[in-house]
């Protein structure tokens, strides 16, 4: 059933976690009662019947979304990236990458339109950090011009935001979060050209030592951040390589049509 759950939501960690999560809150917890434990299980026993009997074997093999990998090897994660220097002593660091079938010139203009609200989003779960607003299938040409300095905000209608910390357009943004000793959290995208017209992207989320993850004390923080980072960052990556790898009449068309848009305005 987890399987068919995460395939059937295109590599859904958090629709698997709350799924789970509820079933054991039914079935498994001190508020469980026998007999609502009892038929929920059994209910989910025919589900798994009925979905195996209609969708076939292929219920249990990966899709694209489900088997492509969101992880640093052991190389990227030992090794110096822009942007470490402006925590050099973090309190954590949290590294992730994705192998894009395009050329970093192709992913570089998704990277710098994200932002909340009046932005492109941020390509994760929008019902979380975009007010419910899809974010965008199409590069929007007046979110391209950024510089060290720029807004991405957090969340619609916030005025918490990211700010753009260093940029080398087609290779590297950094965005922090600020406080008045210093950025509070960094957040680097490093675009590696590969072979064969492919882009590895990295990225690393890197905080100082007075982060605090919703005011939650620091031995809690440690242990939640890693699992939420993950789920919201592997979200983000698959958004950006599934857009980047879109056909390019689709995106070009798209693109033409928002600058279209933008002219008549």
């Amino acid at each position: 059933m987890l399987t068919w759950l995460y395939n059937s939501s295109g590599g859904s960690l958090l629709a698997v976690v709350l799924w789970h999560a509820s079933f054991n809150f039914v079935t498994g917890s001190p508020n469980a009662s026998g007999l609502v434990a009892a038929a929920t299980s059994t209910l989910v026993m025919g589900w798994a019947v009925l979905v195996l009997w209609r969708c076939g074997p292929s219920t249990l093999t990966g899709s694209l979304h489900a088997t492509r990998s969101v992880g640093a090897d052991d190389s990227e994660r030992a090794r110096a990236l822009p942007g470490d220097d402006l925590i050099p002593h973090p309190f954590g660091s949290l590294t992730h990458a994705i192998t894009i079938r395009r050329s970093p010139h192709d992913v570089w203009p998704w990277l710098a339109q994200m932002g909340a609200g009046s932005r492109a989003g941020w390509y994760s779960y929008d019902f979380l950090d975009n007010g419910r607003r899809p974010s965008a299938l199409r590069i929007v040409p007046e979110l391209q011009d950024i510089s060290v300095g720029t807004i991405f905000p957090a969340l619609p209608g916030v005025t918490d935001a990211f700010v753009v910390l260093a940029v080398d357009p087609g290779r590297v943004l950094i965005l922090g979060w600020l406080s008045p000793a210093g950025p509070l959290t960094t957040w680097a995208f490093v675009l590696e050209d590969l072979a064969h017209d492919s882009t590895r992207l990295i990225v690393r989320a890197r905080a100082g030592a007075g982060y605090q993850f919703h005011d939650l004390p620091s031995w809690l923080t440690t242990r939640i951040v890693p699992v939420v980072h993950f789920i919201m960052q592997r979200k983000q990556l698959l958004g950006i390589a599934r857009r980047a790898e879109s056909p390019p009449t689709m995106v070009g068309d798209a693109g033409r049509t928002a600058q279209g848009k933008s002219e008549a305005a």
